[in-house]
């Protein structure tokens, strides 16, 4: 064999080894198998995206959940929209490597959470079990402002703020600009009362809720108290807040200017009263004789005397005769 054949054997072989080396590999098809646990239930729809992950893959499912369908369709490609027919829980798909949002369509109230994965390059078989969630329902509070407790037509307030919280928890739930519960950690948590003194908050899994107010407008008692309510399955529920304006002080009345006190008068004494005669007690005037009887009394003594001393003087004479 000449040198020149086997030279172009040589780099025959060399060119296939390369083209062999450098051949696009097809992508391996994953099979992808979803699995709903629950075997009762009506024909099931899901349907998957595929997107594109970003640097910022913490909020992307938060991101897509708030997206319609409509949404999706026109952002991103759509991968499949496959039936899961009643009375089977297992749905077999095919799928080119890449990341996947898949969400169920079906109206009923129990839905698979939304699901998101990657498929990689090498062939594999994978298996994915959804997880049912309620159907969320929605709230729209009122808030309404009163002159006073006996004023029975309210005035809509606009700018009142509030926090949303789940029973049993201490975080405020977050909200995105749509009006949606939201996980994306950029939603803001602080609600505000619209032109017609409403918040609307919708995607609330059914539960107990509690409305906390954060700040009133000016010349309205804040009220502290926590306005709960329950959220049912698909429905809306309904609640009114009342704020009451802050009590106006009555205006002071001004004292009246005091009048000039009159001079009072010197004061003269009276003359003294002479002081009457005490008079003797009754029972020392009844012994008292009167002026005509005591003379007469007095005479009468005088008499008496006299005649004693008659007699003495007469008795003595004839005791001196008789001893002479």
């Amino acid at each position: 064999m000449s040198l020149t054949k086997k030279l172009s054997r040589l780099l025959f072989l060399i060119s296939w080894v390369f083209f062999l080396a450098f051949l696009p590999q097809k992508a391996g098809a994953e099979e992808l198998t979803i699995v709903n646990p629950h075997q009762d239930h009506a024909d099931l729809v899901y349907k998957g995206w595929k997107v594109e992950v970003g640097s910022d893959t913490e909020n992307l499912v938060a991101e897509l959940n708030k997206k319609t369908t409509t949404e999706l369709d026109k952002d991103y490609e759509v991968a499949f929209e496959k039936t899961l027919p009643a009375g089977t829980n297992e749905l077999n798909l095919n799928l080119k490597p890449g990341t996947y949002y898949v969400r169920e369509l079906s109206q009923r109230s129990l839905k698979s959470q939304p699901l998101l994965f990657t498929l990689t390059d090498s062939a594999q078989k994978i298996t994915i079990y959804t997880k049912d969630e309620e159907v969320p329902g929605e709230v729209e509070m009122t808030k309404l402002g009163y002159d006073s407790t006996s004023d029975k037509t309210g005035t809509k307030l606009v700018g009142v703020t509030f926090y949303l919280y789940r029973d049993g928890t201490t975080e405020p739930l977050r909200v995105d600009s749509s009006g949606k519960v939201s996980t994306d950690t950029r939603d803001g948590q602080t609600l505000t009362t619209d032109k017609n003194g409403q918040i609307k908050v919708a995607g609330l899994l059914p539960g107990k809720y509690y409305f906390v107010e954060q700040s009133s407008l000016s010349g309205y008692k804040k009220n502290t108290d926590k306005q709960s309510f329950t959220v049912k399955t698909g429905q809306t529920t309904t609640l009114t807040v009342k704020n009451y304006k802050n009590p106006v002080p009555s205006k002071p009345v001004t004292p009246s200017t005091p009048s000039t006190p009159t001079k009072p008068s010197t004061p003269v004494p009276s003359k003294p009263q002479k002081p009457s005669v005490p008079s003797l007690p009754q029972q020392i005037k009844k012994y008292l004789p009167q002026t005509g009887e005591a003379k007469t009394k007095m005479a009468l003594v005088g008499l008496v005397l006299i005649a004693v001393a008659v007699y003495l003087i007469v008795f003595d004479r004839k005791r001196r005769k008789k001893k002479e």
